[in-house]
């Protein structure tokens, strides 16, 4: 997956059924899964492109998933590395 081919990208079944997950798909994962628990609090979430590291910034942008895998992380990247970023109410199209 690349974030320049973001009209193709797979939805949350197609993802599950390919069984491959390179960070990005790994993120976008987890925004579908956050996304699909529908919580109030988590609607705020976003899956952006850091560096190389595709983020998914939840509680207003106070929490951060996909940096380490075996960790919550609560620092606050800067606005100005973000290259790529994708809200929720994006991705809902793609859930259908």
């Amino acid at each position: 997956m690349h974030w320049d081919d973001i009209k193709d990208w797979p939805d949350p079944w197609q993802l599950l059924s390919d069984d491959i997950y390179c960070p990005l798909a790994r993120g976008l994962g987890i925004l579908y899964t956050i996304t699909l628990v529908n919580r109030a609090d988590l609607q705020d979430s976003v899956l952006t492109e850091f560096d190389s590291d595709n983020l998914v910034l939840v509680n207003k942008k106070k929490y951060i998933l996909n940096w380490d895998a075996n960790s919550i992380v609560n620092i606050k990247p800067t606005q100005s590395r973000s290259r790529h970023s994708l809200t929720q109410e994006q991705i809902k199209q793609k859930i259908g």
